[in-house]
């Protein structure tokens, strides 16, 4: 997910379509909706505007190399 969220941020080409949606009530400053299968934005709110990474997305990369290490695809020492 983490990655996702990522990914769709850095690819803004794809957000023509959610310009034409209506606006979203979420209390958040950016936020990036994208269905999985087409790749295509469907909701997108400040997504050029470089934030902090939030902590979610902190502890799920965390998740994903730990759970690379254990599965022996990463070594601690992989950059």
């Amino acid at each position: 997910m983490a990655l996702c969220l990522v990914w769709c941020v850095a690819m803004p080409a794809h957000t023509s379509a959610a310009q034409s949606l209506p606006e979203l009530q979420l209390n958040a400053k950016a936020a990036v909706l994208m269905e999985a299968q087409s790749g295509e934005i469907l909701f997108a709110r400040n997504e050029q505007t470089p934030y902090q990474p939030a902590s979610m997305t902190k502890m799920m990369t965390e998740y994903i190399i730990l759970d690379e290490v254990r599965s022996g695809r990463l070594s601690w020492d992989t950059q």
